[in-house]
C-alpha cells in the first residue's frame, strides 16, 4: 500500500488517528454541493473487480435477507479480526470527497476483549490498475462486549478525488490486548445492526438538463391546446448522473403545476430509457397530454432525483400552453364616430421579434387575419404614411374576436374647419389653400373635401378665397385636439346711410368696389343701414347711387363699419325751405309741365284750323 502522511488527534475517551491523502487532482475552488452517501455492507456471490477477489461488498442500496449477517473473525494479541468491504460497481466518474466520513459497525465478541482493545477504520482506494492508496485512518479505543454494540469512528478529510473506475475499500480491524483468542462478530444486512460507511462528496449525482419535446421530437417550450390530439402531447426528458453508477438512482418523479398553483399532475414517474445501473448519465422520459380544456397559460414543473440515501436534487421547467386564436383587425380613427383607415401597415411583436405583418383594405380591415397565442403578450405597431399613428400598451387575446385599432388618424372637413373671422361658416370654401404637414410636405388639398389626417401640427397658408388670401392669423391646428375651426380674415361690414341730419336714409343703393372692380351692392334698410357679409380683408371704395350720390371707403380688417353721408331733402316740418337739389328737381319738373302745356294748345289750335278749312 502507498504510504502517505498521517496525523493523530486525541480527545478524552476516543483516539482518532487520520491519514489524508493528497487529491490526485486538487480542486482549486471550495465544492459547489455537498451530498451524503452511506455504503451498506453486503454479503454477495464472489467475482474480481480492480483485481479484487471477494463475497464481501459494500454499496448505496439497503436490502435485507431473511436472516442477519455476520462475519466473524478471531483475534488475539498480536492477530487482530480484519474486515473487508469493497465497493461496487466501480466509480462511474470522477468525484471529490469532502469529508466527513463516518465507520459505523457493529460489532460483539465471544468474551469481553478488555481495556487496550482499538477499533480502526481504514479507507482507501483501489484504483482501475490495481494499486492501492490509502485515503484515511482514524482509531478508537473501546471493549467489544459479548452483545453488540455501535462503535462509531468520524474524520472530516479535506478534499480528496477520488478516481473514474476506482473502488473504495473499507476495512475494519479490532486488535485486542489478550492472549486468549476472542470470536468477534460484525453485523451486517440487517434493519437494527447494519454496519456502513458514510461519506460526503461533492456534486455526486445531479440533473444535468431537463426539456420537453413534441411529439416530433422537436425541443419547444410551447404547446397548442386547440391542436390535434397529437400536438397536444409532451415529453418531459431529463439527462442526470451519477459518480457512483445510476443504479444509485432511486427514482425521478415531476409534479406539474396548473398556471393557478393547482396540481395538475403529481409525483408522475420518469422511465429510463438510456443508461445502466453501472453508468455515469442517463436519460428519464416522463409522457403527458394536454386537452383542449386545460386552461392556458404557464405550467411550471418541479422535478425531483433522489438517490438510495435520500438525498434529492430538483430542477425547474416552464411550459406553456396556448389557444391560436383568429383576431381580426380594424384600423379606424380616434375620432368619436370612428372611420375606416385604409392603407395602414401593421406589424405584431412578441418579446420585440415580428411575428405578423398585414395590410388594411379600403373598409379598414387588415388581411390577412392575424393568429395569436391567448396568453402571450404583444405589442401591435401601425404604421400610416410613414409615420407611426398607433402604438398599444400591451395586448394579451383572451378570446376569438375583432380589434379595432384606434389610430391616431382624424377625419378633417375642411368645408368645415374654414370659418370667417366671427366663427360663421363660409358661404362657400376657399377656391385653395396649401397644407404645411408634421413630416415636412406642403400639399394642397381640396377646400371642400374630406380627408384624414394624423395627429400632428398642421399650418395652412395661401388661403384663396373670392381671389383674395385670407390666410388666419393663427394658421395651425392638431387634428387630434377637436374639431379644427380656423377663423380667416373674412368679416362683416355694415354700411350706415345718413342725410346732412345724421339720420338714416332708406331704400339707398350702396355699391362696394375692391380694387376699382364691382364687388358687391345693396339697398339700405329702414334705418340706412345694409350689412356686408364675409368681405376678405382689404379696403373697399363704397359708393351710394340713389337718392344722390355719395361715396366714402372702408378697411376691413375685423368686423368693421362705416358711415357715408349724402345730402337729401329737409325733413317734413321744414319743407318751404327747399333745398338746391329740391329746387333743381322742382325747376326740372315745372319747366317739363310748361313745355308739355305749349305744345299741348298748339297741337289743339292747328287741329281747329284744320276743321275750319
Amino acid at each position: 500500500m502507498l504510504a502517505r502522511d498521517w496525523t493523530i488527534a486525541v480527545t478524552p475517551a476516543l483516539i482518532l488517528s487520520l491519514v489524508l491523502l493528497p487529491g490526485f487532482f486538487p480542486l482549486g475552488h471550495a465544492p459547489s454541493l455537498n451530498q451524503a452517501s452511506s455504503f451498506y455492507f453486503h454479503s454477495q456471490s464472489s467475482k474480481t473487480v480492480n483485481g479484487v477477489t471477494t463475497n464481501l461488498w459494500a454499496n448505496t442500496t439497503q436490502f435485507w435477507p431473511s436472516l442477519t449477517q455476520t462475519q466473524n473473525r478471531s483475534a488475539v494479541k498480536g492477530s487482530p479480526a480484519v474486515w473487508q468491504y469493497y465497493t461496487q460497481p466501480r466509480m462511474s466518474g470522477n468525484v471529490s470527497l469532502s469529508g466527513p466520513v463516518t465507520f459505523g459497525v457493529y460489532l460483539a465478541s465471544s468474551a469481553k476483549t478488555g481495556g487496550g482493545t482499538v477499533v480502526v477504520g481504514t479507507l482507501s482506494e483501489v484504483l482501475s490498475t490495481g494499486n492501492p492508496v490509502l485515503i484515511a485512518n482514524a482509531s478508537l479505543a473501546a471493549v467489544v462486549n459479548t452483545n453488540i454494540n455501535l462503535f462509531t469512528i468520524t474524520t472530516n478529510p479535506s478534499f480528496m478525488q477520488i478516481q473514474k473506475g476506482g473502488i473504495l475499500n473499507f476495512t475494519v480491524t479490532v486488535s485486542v490486548p489478550g492472549v486468549i483468542p476472542a470470536n468477534i462478530a460484525l453485523y451486517y444486512d440487517s434493519p437494527s445492526d447494519n454496519s456502513f460507511v458514510s461519506a460526503t462528496f461533492q456534486s455526486r449525482f445531479g440533473i444535468v438538463s431537463l426539456n420537453s419535446y413534441n411529439q416530433t421530437g422537436l425541443q419547444t417550450a410551447f404547446y397548442s391546446r386547440n391542436s390535434t390530439a397529437q400536438g397536444r402531447q409532451v415529453t418531459l426528458q431529463a439527462n442526470g448522473f451519477d459518480t457512483f453508477g445510476l443504479y444509485d438512482i432511486q427514482g425521478i418523479n415531476a409534479t406539474v403545476y396548473f398556471p393557478s398553483g393547482m396540481i395538475f399532475m403529481q409525483n408522475a414517474v420518469f422511465t429510463m430509457i438510456l443508461g445502466n445501473a453501472t453508468t455515469y448519465s442517463g436519460l428519464w422520459d416522463l409522457n403527458f397530454s394536454f386537452s383542449t380544456g386545460d386552461q392556458s397559460g404557464t405550467y411550471d414543473t418541479i422535478l425531483d432525483m433522489r438517490d438510495n440515501g435520500g438525498s434529492e436534487v430538483t430542477a425547474q421547467l416552464s411550459i406553456v400552453l396556448t389557444a391560436s386564436l383568429d383576431v381580426d383587425l380594424e384600423t379606424v380613427t380616434n375620432d368619436p364616430v370612428p372611420v375606416p383607415v385604409p392603407g395602414v401597415a401593421v406589424a405584431i411583436f412578441l418579446a420585440g421579434q415580428p411575428v405578423y405583418t398585414g395590410f388594411s383594405n379600403g373598409t379598414g380591415w387588415v388581411n390577412p387575419g392575424a393568429f395569436l397565442s391567448d396568453n402571450r403578450t404583444y405589442v401591435i405597431i401601425a404604421l400610416w404614411e410613414g409615420q407611426i399613428v398607433n402604438q398599444t400598451a400591451m395586448y394579451t387575446p383572451v378570446y376569438t374576436t375583432a380589434l379595432p385599432l384606434h389610430l391616431s388618424v382624424y377625419e378633417t372637413n375642411f368645408a368645415q374647419v374654414f370659418r370667417d373671422g366671427s366663427g360663421n361658416l363660409l358661404s362657400r370654401p376657399p377656391s385653395a389653400f396649401q397644407l404645411s404637414n408634421p413630416n415636412g410636405t406642403i400639399t394642397s388639398p381640396d377646400p371642400s373635401g374630406t380627408y384624414l389626417l394624423p395627429a400632428g401640427s398642421f399650418t395652412v397658408s395661401k388661403v384663396i378665397w373670392q381671389n383674395i388670401d385670407v390666410t388666419p392669423l393663427s394658421p395651425t391646428f392638431d387634428p387630434s385636439l377637436g374639431n379644427a375651426l380656423l377663423n380667416l380674415q373674412v368679416y362683416d361690414l355694415t354700411v350706415r346711410v345718413v342725410d346732412q341730419n345724421g339720420q338714416g336714409v332708406s331704400g339707398a343703393s350702396v355699391a362696394l368696389f375692391f380694387e376699382q372692380a364691382p364687388f358687391s351692392s345693396g339697398i339700405t334698410g329702414s334705418n340706412g343701414s345694409l350689412v356686408f357679409h364675409q368681405l376678405p380683408i382689404g379696403t373697399y371704395a363704397v359708393e351710394v347711387s340713389q337718392p344722390v350720390r355719395a361715396a366714402s371707403s372702408a378697411t376691413v380688417a375685423g368686423t368693421s363699419s362705416v358711415q357715408v353721408q349724402v345730402r337729401t331733402t329737409q325733413s317734413a316740418s321744414s319743407w318751404a325751405i327747399p333745398t338746391l337739389e329740391w329746387i333743381i328737381l322742382a325747376g326740372t319738373i315745372l319747366a317739363g309741365l310748361i313745355g308739355y302745356n305749349l305744345v299741348s294748345k298748339k297741337r289743339r289750335t292747328k287741329r281747329i284750323e284744320q276743321r275750319r278749312s
